[in-house]
């Protein structure tokens, strides 16, 4: 077991959970019609990319871009092709980045993609409904005020 102190476990462990249920929830009963389709994969193909690539915005700091693009795809299809973005494409760039952990120490690989993929799931999920709540609504717009 890795290092972590047991109230960090828990912490971790709640996070996973709260990520893969919210994104249960909004992936229930998801059509996969062609427009969907395109949209996911090229955002999920952008997403990916960020997610690799980071940019330094600060000397020596380095940061994702990737849910800027998590973010666009809440405006662009809601919360379900947000929750679609993400969940996939930071899902790869995360079991690919954190690699070094797998041989080291499996748990602590499995908690560390999880809690990445997790948080940001939890982060879309929110923008989304705050989105709705705010009586935004994705394309196509109607009025100039849509």
């Amino acid at each position: 077991m890795p290092d972590f102190p047991r109230k960090a476990w828990f912490y971790i462990a709640g996070i996973i959970l709260l990520g893969a249920g919210l994104a249960a929830w909004q992936l229930w009963g998801l059509e996969f019609l062609p427009e969907f389709l395109l949209t996911w994969g090229l955002l999920g193909i952008l997403c990916l990319i960020c997610q690799l690539y980071e940019v330094e915005i600060f000397h020596g700091h380095r940061t994702s871009a990737a849910i800027g693009v998590g973010v666009g795809a809440v405006l662009i299809g809601g919360p379900k092709l947000g929750v679609a973005v993400v969940l996939v494409s930071t899902l790869i760039a995360e079991l690919y980045l954190r690699r070094n952990f797998l041989r080291k120490d499996p748990l602590r690989y499995v908690a560390v993609v999880g809690f990445n993929v997790s948080q940001l799931l939890i982060s879309v999920v929110i923008a989304g409904l705050v989105l709705q709540g705010l009586g935004g609504k994705s394309p196509p717009y109607e009025t100039i005020v849509d």
